[in-house]
């Protein structure tokens, strides 16, 4: 009940049509739907899903359906992000309906400690390194009034050259977006939310310049249910 009335806050906030009585999103790097997950479960409407994995997007839409959307309300987009025309492709899908949050994390193969370690030039040469890109490309194209980006922890240590890439990211999402300013304090940990399993992750959550929401409330407000 005061995790409903805290998501009722934050909608109001948000000015969501009350006739609609939900966030739209679109999720990118979608996976089989991990992250997608947790917003269908308290219900967000999804727009449509960016994936590359030809049975992640069978997962997708088998998920979709488990939510009760029509086959005309499935927009599984199985398609490469960096494609010069993913932008039209996503309108496509769509249809001029609002995008009001965007989440997603790029493949993290390539921020990961094991990854780095694998990988004889510390995986600097990594295409998936510069992935992000596509995200604030897309991000800045439907400017959302929240954004949630998702990684693994080992973004906040990888480096392109001498430039630490949480530093670019924060940098360049910064612009439109208001973040929290200690990389630290985006750091959270499955167990303390009920999963048993010790997974940390950088959860990244931008709020718009003009929206009337101050991240740190955002972060606040994720409570802890477990303790280790």
């Amino acid at each position: 009940r005061c995790r409903c009335k805290r998501i009722d806050k934050v909608n109001k906030k948000l000015k969501v049509n009350k006739k609609i009585k939900t966030l739209n999103f679109l999720d990118l790097f979608a996976g089989c739907g991990g992250l997608s997950e947790g917003f269908h479960k308290q219900g967000f409407h999804c727009l449509a899903n960016i994936e590359y994995d030809h049975f992640a997007c069978n997962s997708l839409k088998t998920r979709l359906k488990h939510y009760g959307y029509s086959e005309d309300q499935i927009n599984v987009l199985e398609k490469d992000i960096t494609d010069e025309d993913i932008i039209e492709e996503i309108e496509g899908k769509i249809l001029n309906q609002k995008v009001d949050i965007v989440i997603g994390g790029p493949p993290c193969q390539s921020f990961s400690s094991l990854g780095r370690a694998k990988d004889d030039n510390g995986m600097q040469d990594d295409p998936r390194n510069f992935l992000f890109e596509s995200y604030e490309k897309i991000l800045n194209h439907f400017k959302p009034k929240v954004f949630v980006f998702e990684n693994v922890t080992g973004l906040l240590s990888a480096r392109l050259g001498k430039e630490k890439i949480i530093n670019i990211i924060l940098e360049r999402l910064g612009l439109e977006y208001k973040l929290i300013e200690d990389p630290s304090k985006m750091v959270l940990n499955s167990c303390d939310y009920g999963v048993p399993q010790v997974r940390k992750r950088v959860i990244l959550i931008g709020v718009r310049k003009d929206v009337n929401i101050d991240p740190k409330e955002i972060y606040q407000k994720i409570i802890k249910t477990h303790y280790n």
